[in-house]
């Protein structure tokens, strides 16, 4: 029963706020429509808290009335931290969500949209198989156009179905990662965004500044998470780029790049500023001219990591060693066992953490058999995100 009054609730506040009745008399329609006042609380606390800035202003104004309201307006207004010092709060990618949800209610509503869209994009392919296997010379023809090359034509009918795929796939990515987002009370945002590779490229150049087209950054999260009791802001994107280059034909050729990147805010700003790159036989030759290596007391960590900062070696040695203490290189070691090779930067008052690949590679989500999310899938990524966080975390409380 309550239930069924909260929905009745959720349809009446939104429907009247867009009309711009004020909260006060949303509340008393509820109360003519059998509605209890503490469930028109409750789903007005609840508008406000989303930050839909379709509702905030006048939500806002109800604060007179109900100081859940307004905490939970104002809340909705704060920003929270970001590497980049971007202006990031509740209702900053609004947009861009209301899209993604809108999208996802269209595959629920019509679940064998997916199966249809393939299915017709898979045509020209048959098209293409009955032509070559009942039509002699078609194939022999096409193969010899443009001095034999003709053969790529035969990989055209293949390339709406393949966007087709890539773009569900990515869909569900996104998905799954609001879910997450909206379970952890934390900021997403679904976007390819350049013009913030634009700003992050100028502070971290070391880290960002790769390829020579296609710069953006995707699927990023900001948010808060508990680590031994103390909390532990942060932010984690996909950084994507493009390398495209051109053979002795004229021809582009393009490779996309990605990487997983984590941000994590310290308790205070560092006095040392410096890197740390997977150690290879190239870093060891740049090394032994530029007589900067730095070398700890652990031979495991000195194999896996080159050091790499700005400034003379008498200047910095002891400050980056100080930093990187004997707890701090098992838990980055740690770390590269569990993830792979990557890339760390300690700057100011952050860690910035590049990881190759995506946070999610593969589902077993899959729209083309069931549009649902797979809740294995919302697990392993929460586990990922949450592996990265501890670590990072205890790094933290023996940086402080």
């Amino acid at each position: 029963m309550d239930n069924d009054l909260h929905q009745r609730m959720q349809r009446l506040a939104a429907r009247e706020l867009k009309k711009g009745t004020n909260p006060a008399q949303v509340t008393e329609l509820a109360l003519q429509q059998g509605i209890p006042n503490d469930i028109a609380n409750a789903e007005l606390v609840r508008l406000a808290a989303t930050g839909n800035s379709m509702f905030l202003g006048l939500l806002k104004k109800f604060g007179s009335r109900s100081e859940q309201i307004n905490a939970a307006a104002q809340k909705s207004l704060q920003q929270v931290w970001d590497p980049a010092g971007e202006a990031i709060t509740l209702n900053t990618f609004e947009a861009a969500q209301a899209k993604l949800q809108g999208t996802t209610k269209k595959y629920l509503e019509r679940p064998t949209l997916p199966r249809r869209n393939l299915l017709l994009l898979l045509l020209p392919i048959v098209a293409t198989a009955l032509l070559s296997i009942f039509v002699p010379g078609f194939a022999q023809g096409i193969i010899q156009l443009d001095d034999g090359n003709g053969i790529f034509l035969f990989l055209m009918p293949f390339l709406p179905a393949t966007i087709y795929v890539g773009y569900v796939f990515s869909l569900q990515r996104d998905i799954i990662k609001m879910l997450i987002a909206q379970e952890e009370n934390w900021i997403y945002s679904p976007s390819e965004r350049p013009e913030r590779w634009q700003v992050l490229v100028k502070k971290y150049p070391e880290l960002f500044r790769k390829g020579n087209t296609g710069q953006n950054f995707q699927d990023e999260f900001w948010g808060t998470t508990e680590y031994h009791g103390k909390s532990v802001q942060f932010w984690a994107a996909i950084f994507e780029y493009v390398v495209e280059s051109t053979d002795s034909k004229g021809r582009k050729n393009r490779s996309t790049h990605r990487k997983n990147v984590f941000a994590i805010k310290l308790h205070k700003r560092l006095t040392s500023d410096f890197r740390l790159e997977p150690e290879h036989l190239g870093i060891r030759m740049l090394n032994f001219f530029r007589k900067k290596e730095i070398d700890t007391e652990s031979a495991a960590f000195n194999k896996t990591f080159a050091v790499f900062y700005n400034g003379s070696k008498v200047e910095k040695q002891l400050e980056i060693v100080k930093t990187l203490s004997p707890s701090v290189q098992v838990r980055l070691l740690e770390m590269k066992e569990q993830f792979g090779r990557f890339t760390l930067q300690f700057r100011d008052d952050a860690i910035v953490i590049a990881f190759p690949g995506r946070m999610m590679r593969w589902m077993k989500t899959n729209f083309f058999l069931r549009v649902a999310v797979d809740d294995r899938d919302k697990a392993a990524l929460r586990e990922r995100l949450r592996s990265v966080l501890d670590i990072s975390g205890d790094i933290l409380r023996f940086l402080d």
